[in-house]
């Protein structure tokens, strides 16, 4: 175990009593915790976002709203100036592909709600498909 000292009375305790410790050493640990976990959680976010931003020119997929219909998501890759690859209304999913360095923000404003990496939410869906199907 390792020692705490309490800010308070500069005693050495165990985590549990450390905890105890007066408020403001009690208050001080718990602060230092939810920034802790509240940081891991910002950088875990960060990390994705970077890795599934999505690239001109390769494949994107735009994750529509539960229920839209294959023509909805086909429209709105239309509007956006993107060629469709692959649909799948069941995920709300349309995989396509466009020129433009905006058209990931031309998705977005055609109604998508997520716009990632074509081959990340592919391989996503196949993977959450085999769970599903044990």
């Amino acid at each position: 175990m390792l020692p705490f000292t309490c800010c308070k009375a500069q005693q050495t305790h165990s985590f549990g009593q450390f905890l105890n410790c007066g408020s403001d050493a009690g208050g001080h640990a718990m602060r230092e915790i939810g920034f802790g976990l509240v940081f891991s959680l910002a950088m875990a976010l960060t990390a994705f976002l970077v890795a599934a931003w999505p690239v001109p020119g390769q494949p994107i997929a735009a994750f529509f709203p539960n229920g839209t219909s294959q023509p909805e998501m086909a429209r709105a890759v239309a509007e956006a100036g993107g060629s469709i690859l692959q649909l799948d209304a069941a995920a709300a999913v349309a995989i396509s592909v466009g020129d433009g360095r905006d058209y990931a923000a031309s998705l977005y404003r055609a109604g998508a709600w997520l716009v990632i990496d074509g081959s990340l939410a592919q391989s996503c869906i196949r993977q959450a498909r085999s769970l599903a199907n044990g």
